[in-house]
């Protein structure tokens, strides 16, 4: 986990953040669909921005690097188990 620092990096994001957010988006007291970046850099400041980067087992299903393959593996056989158990 790391804090976004860069200011490009970080009004493209917390703009989708807030805009994503429904109306909770508007309780900061702008709309995030029309405020300008300059604004929106200024009365965000305060707010922290952190990137959470998934490592390790838990990392979930859509990471390249997990094990996703082993419960693919396990499903397949396990089903091909089933079949063959059920047909003798």
């Amino acid at each position: 986990m790391d804090e976004v620092i860069n200011m490009e990096e970080r009004k493209i994001i917390l703009r989708k953040i807030l805009q994503n957010a429904g109306f909770a988006g508007f309780l900061e007291g702008f709309n995030p669909y029309r405020v300008t970046d300059e604004e929106l850099l200024r009365k965000t400041a305060i707010m922290p921005l952190v990137r959470i980067r998934p490592a390790g087992i838990g990392s979930g299903s859509g990471d390249p690097a997990g094990f996703a393959w082993v419960g693919t593996l396990v499903s397949i056989a396990l089903i091909v188990i089933t079949i063959l158990v059920m047909t003798r």
